[in-house]
C-alpha cells in the first residue's frame, strides 16, 4: 500500500521511513502540510500576517473534527474554472500580493 505518510499505512506495514524526518504526533503520526512561497521582494511580514489569519484559535482548535466541520467555508466550490479564480487571486506581482 502506498502512503504518503507513515500513520496513513496499516501499523503492521510502518517502515519508520517518512516519521523519522517529521515529528510524531500521538492523534496525526507523521501527518503534516508544508508550504514554500518562492518569489522576489516578497514582503515576509504580510506573507506572514496573511497566513497567519488562516489558523484556527486555541477554542476552534478543541472542537476538534466534528467542530470543524460545521465552519464556514469561506472559500468558492473548488471546481474548474472557480478554483482557477481563487489561485489567481493570490498571485504576486512586482513584490505585491494580489487579491
Amino acid at each position: 500500500m502506498d502512503a504518503l505518510w507513515e500513520a496513513a499505512r496499516p501499523r503492521e506495514e510502518r517502515t519508520g521511513g517518512t516519521s523519522t524526518l517529521q515529528p510524531w504526533h500521538e492523534q496525526w503520526g507523521d501527518r503534516c502540510q508544508q508550504i514554500a512561497w518562492i518569489g522576489v521582494d516578497m514582503d515576509e511580514q504580510q506573507l506572514r500576517a496573511m497566513l497567519d489569519s488562516c489558523l484556527l484559535d486555541d477554542s476552534e482548535m478543541a472542537g476538534g473534527p466534528e467542530a470543524w466541520a460545521q465552519m464556514e467555508d469561506p472559500l468558492p466550490s473548488w471546481d474548474g474554472m472557480e478554483y482557477i479564480a481563487v489561485f489567481a487571486s493570490l498571485v504576486w506581482m512586482n513584490g505585491q500580493l494580489l487579491g
